[in-house]
């Protein structure tokens, strides 16, 4: 038969772990829009520049015309197409999303470093606190919202790397 102690420190690895790989999605999402972001801004100020440049030097002559003409219509089409992304809705929900994981998981690590610390502790008020923060963490996987961004090559790449982060806990 298990001890209650240890099944409370599985248990609470598994919601820590779960916590821990859902901010390190939102991290790597946030990046990723923030890259999207900027590539997107400095991609339009670019064809905007470049448009009023070729606009007043070209204007009439008959392909300078025809090039203003090509660069307005995708400067519309960006146009058209960024609010369609809604990079900042959705870099604001990431962020929410990261910051929740996180204190979550501060809080879990701050539990399991009590549990470590006194291994007589008490069952009762440890699964008390426990039920909270998985309570917590079933409230954090409903602000969760799906992306495009998140792939199944994304989860791979962040299990892999939060089972390297947590190896030595994994193995016993």
């Amino acid at each position: 038969m298990i001890d209650q102690r240890d099944a409370l420190w599985n248990f609470s690895f598994n919601t820590y772990y779960d916590v821990f790989f859902q901010e390190l999605i939102a991290e790597e999402v946030i990046k990723k829009l923030q890259k999207e972001d900027y590539y997107n801004t400095i991609l339009i100020a670019t064809a905007s520049a470049a448009s009023f440049l070729l606009g007043l030097k070209f204007w009439d002559d008959g392909i300078g015309r025809v090039i203003w003409i090509l660069i307005a219509g995708f400067l519309a089409f960006l146009s058209i197409r960024f609010p369609l992304l809604k990079i900042q809705e959705r870099l604001i929900n990431w962020i929410d999303v990261r910051e929740y994981f996180t204190v979550l998981r501060i809080e879990l690590e701050t539990l399991r470093q009590q549990m470590a610390v006194d291994p007589n502790f008490s069952i009762e008020d440890f699964s008390v606190r426990y039920d909270q923060h998985r309570s917590a963490y079933k409230l954090g996987m409903r602000k969760l919202k799906d992306d495009p961004l998140i792939t199944e090559n994304l989860k791979k790449k962040i299990e892999s790397r939060l089972n390297y982060f947590l190896k030595d806990e994994i193995l016993n």
